[in-house]
């Protein structure tokens, strides 16, 4: 069986903070456990929080189907708003993504609209992530996944992954780690809207 960082397509089931990936064909592949940080917000909640982002470090472990550890996304109590940290099985940095600074009016970014950006362990820029369907139209819950270029701009061509409505689909072998931290990435996402 593959690992769900080797899949082409993941269908991601996800509430509060309780995340299934599968196959398509419904085989399980990982699934999140919180470690720290309790529930989170129901998304009415998060609604009128909008503004006031839960405060608290969170830590959930993605395991196999077997319990082991797979790696961490964590939201410590002294990063910025818009910033998760990506750890290995081993809790060693990994990654992390970062809103970017004015996500409400993201910048743009040869005709891309640019929300967040990916590192990895080392800070050094590995790609981007961006509101934008593969047929140039803006998909509101639609998110691209691009290869960082080498002034820290996503490169359009460079397009890997895709997710929306719960599947992330690949179409590229993206590099370790950045394979890994865009299976992860919808678990950030609901962290740093304050899930």
């Amino acid at each position: 069986m593959a690992s769900v960082f080797e899949q082409p397509l993941l269908v991601i089931d996800a509430k509060l903070r309780e995340f299934r990936y599968s196959a398509p064909d419904g085989v399980p592949l990982a699934r999140s456990e919180v470690l720290a940080g309790g529930s989170g917000r129901s998304p009415v909640r998060r609604y009128f929080a909008r503004h006031r982002p839960e405060p608290g470090p969170v830590l959930i472990r993605l395991t196999d189907p077997s319990g082991a550890a797979l790696m961490h996304v964590e939201r410590a109590a002294d990063d910025p708003p818009g910033r998760v940290r990506f750890l290995d099985a081993d809790r060693e940095p990994l990654g992390r993504v970062e809103r970017l600074p004015d996500a409400r009016h993201p910048r743009i970014v040869d005709r891309w609209l640019v929300r967040y950006r990916i590192y990895d362990g080392r800070d050094r820029p590995l790609g981007a992530v961006l509101p934008r369907s593969s047929r140039g139209q803006l998909a509101g819950s639609a998110d691209t996944f691009t290869v960082a270029g080498e002034d820290d701009d996503p490169v359009p061509h460079h397009e890997f992954a895709h997710c929306q409505g719960g599947l992330l689909s690949s179409w590229k072998r993206a590099p370790w780690p950045l394979n890994a931290l865009v299976v992860a990435f919808p678990i950030a996402l609901c962290l740093e809207v304050g899930g």
